[in-house]
């Protein structure tokens, strides 16, 4: 799917659509940036992202973001937890890249806003596809709700994204 600023249709599309979206941009970039978080069950990202990497022989690198503006842990059922403490978040990310790492996959822990650490690192990395999973981020700066993380995300990040559902 190709995103256009301001094209009600796939701003439509990237609100409401439930299955797994790939927005497309141009780059020549070799690897993979995959992106976890407190915010995210972390299964599914994990898996394709591997899959992908070692299928296209493109090189991966995954980054676990503690989103501070949002303080919960989101477990395997997509169920939010209730309001946790920074270090609480962090002790949780830190087992998750331990376990990635046994795997030998590269993963950075950073703790900031889902949204703008991953443009940060996509920048930074240079990747030829982002993928990201299924964020249920409700609260952002000051704890004012949030609404249309895809949307931002897109419409921020130069690279091709993968939303995983």
């Amino acid at each position: 799917m190709g995103f256009v600023k301001g094209c009600m249709l796939n701003y439509r599309l990237l609100d409401d659509i439930n299955i797994p979206v790939w927005v497309e941009a141009e780059s020549k970039g070799k690897s993979i940036l995959a992106v976890c978080s407190n915010l995210a069950p972390n299964k599914k990202v994990p898996e394709i992202s591997l899959k992908l990497s070692k299928t296209l022989g493109w090189k991966l690198d995954m980054l676990y973001v503690v989103d501070i503006e949002d303080c919960v842990q989101v477990d395997e059922n997509c169920k939010r937890s209730d309001k946790k403490s920074e270090r609480d978040l962090i002790f949780k990310g830190q087992s998750f890249v331990a376990k990635m790492e046994k795997k030998g996959v590269k993963i950075e822990l950073i703790k900031g806003s889902l949204q703008k650490e991953t443009t940060k690192a996509a920048k930074r990395l240079n990747p030829n596809l982002v993928i990201v999973g299924r964020g249920q981020k409700k609260k952002g700066l000051l704890g004012l709700p949030v609404k249309n993380v895809k949307r931002k995300m897109a419409e921020k990040c130069k690279y091709s994204i993968l939303f995983i559902n």
